[in-house]
Parts: C-alpha cells; structure tokens; sequence
C-alpha cells in the first residue's frame, strides 16, 4: 500500500518505476503535464487536485486516488458513529433495544432539524 499512497500524495515526486503497473503510464503522462503540475501545486488541497484531473485521461490514477480517499472517510465515519452509539447507550440507558438505539442514532447523525411547533400544530 506504500507504493499506492506515495502515488497518491506526491505524484510529480515519485519515480513512475516504483508505482503499481496499471498506474505507470498515466503516471509519466502526468508528470510530464506541466498545467497540471502548476494545478498541482496551486491546489488547497490533494482531494481538490484529484477533482479536476480528467477521469477520460486519467482512469487509473483517478480510480485509485478515490478509493484512497473514502478509506479516510469510512473509518472517520464508523469512528464518529461508535462515539455516538457509547453516548446514547450510557449507563442510565444501557437497556434501549437494537430498534430504539437504530433510531436514536439516525436522529443524531442527520442535518435536518425538524420544527417541532409546526409538527404538533398540524397533529392538533
């Protein structure tokens, strides 16, 4: 996985030799790319350069660097829910049923805000 991430966080750096094969080519055509280069460097972040890259041009390169991508994401994800799961299911209410803790979380997990006034004046 070295290899993939070096790739990945510093593309014009690494030799394409010490790349994975399928990434090679587009690798050296990349490099030799000096628009993207200056894209590259001018970029607020890495997620933002991968972005732009051309999926036509790029397939490989741009497959690899969203899987890398997501797998930081995932596991902030499933990190920041098990927080929430000990949260809800605290001493006081260590006895809630998979049903009741199943929707305790999709309530804390969620953007949307209901407007409880407007909810229980069109219930009456």
């Amino acid at each position: 996985m070295d290899r993939v991430f070096n790739v990945f966080a510093v593309p014009f750096s690494v030799p394409a030799d010490s790349a994975p094969d399928k990434l090679q080519v587009e690798l050296i055509y990349l490099q030799n790319d000096h628009v993207l280069k200056e894209k590259y460097r001018t970029a607020k972040n890495i997620v933002l350069f991968y972005e732009g890259l051309h999926r036509e041009r790029f397939p490989q390169l741009c497959n690899q660097a969203w899987r890398v991508i997501s797998m930081f994401g995932s596991t902030y994800l499933c990190e920041g829910m098990f927080s929430l799961m000990k949260f809800i299911k605290s001493r006081v209410r260590s006895s809630l049923t998979e049903e009741n803790l199943s929707a305790s979380l999709r309530l804390m997990c969620t953007n949307l805000h209901p407007d409880i006034s407007t909810l229980c004046k069109r219930k009456n």
